[in-house]
Formats: structure tokens, sequence, C-alpha cells
């Protein structure tokens, strides 16, 4: 059996260490409503606000593991991050995740099918994204 209380603590610590993080960029968008602003048009534009920058530890996904267990998700780009659960929101609510020079899908995007954030045992939180079309 596992002991949480002595697990946890090192578990944090390989986060904050920085040998194994990665820098993962996270930017929100405000809705700007004009003058000629109709609700049912939905005529409003997003103001993308300064990006946010979080830690986790970032891996690339095998296009094996996408295909049997995930269906729906591509074969080639895709990371898995595992971060603090307290970021779930960020993930759920952001308008643009960069990790490198690469942008990945959102969750508000991917309408869950791209983007999967899963809640794991410890406080953590896991978040399988895929990288974006170049179109």
């Amino acid at each position: 059996m596992v002991n949480i209380n002595k697990s946890l603590p090192n578990i944090k610590k390989i986060l904050r260490d920085s040998n194994y993080r990665t820098k993962i960029y996270v930017s929100f968008a405000s809705k700007a409503y004009g003058d000629d602003y109709d609700p049912f048009e939905g005529n409003s534009t997003d103001t993308i606000l300064n990006h946010k920058t979080i830690y986790g530890i970032v891996s690339d996904i095998t296009p094996e593991s996408l295909a049997w267990k995930q269906y729906g998700q591509k074969a080639q780009g895709a990371k898995e991050i595992l971060c603090e659960s307290k970021y779930i929101n960020y993930f759920e609510q952001s308008i643009k995740i960069k990790i490198g020079t690469k942008y990945y899908t959102t969750f508000r995007d991917a309408a869950s099918s791209r983007c999967l954030i899963t809640e794991r045992a410890m406080g953590m939180i896991r978040v399988i994204v895929q990288q974006k079309d170049e179109a």
C-alpha cells in the first residue's frame, strides 16, 4: 500500500526540479463588445491577454497508445502534460497553449475529443493535447 503522505512530497519535488519540468504558456481571452453587438449573431471579438506560465512534466505520446486507448485522436504531435490539479481551470478556459515553439489544441476548441483532462491521485492532473493543424 502506498503511503500518500510520504510520496506526495517526492512528486512535488520532481515538479519543482528544473531537470524534469517544462514551461507551458497558457493564454486567455476576454470578449470585447462593439456598438453593433447583437447577441443573436455573436459578433463579439476576443482580445488575447498576456500568457501565464505554468510548469509540468511534458512527454510525447506514441501513436499506438492514441490509436488503441483514446479513439478519435491523431497519431502525430500529441503531448501528455502532468501537472498540479490547481491548473485545471487554466486548461479548461484557455484559448492558446504553447509548449516550446508549437501551439496545441485547447479544451474549448476541441469539443473534448482532441484535448483530454483526467484527474489523477495525489492532487495531479493529466492533460493530453494535440498539435494544431497548420492551416
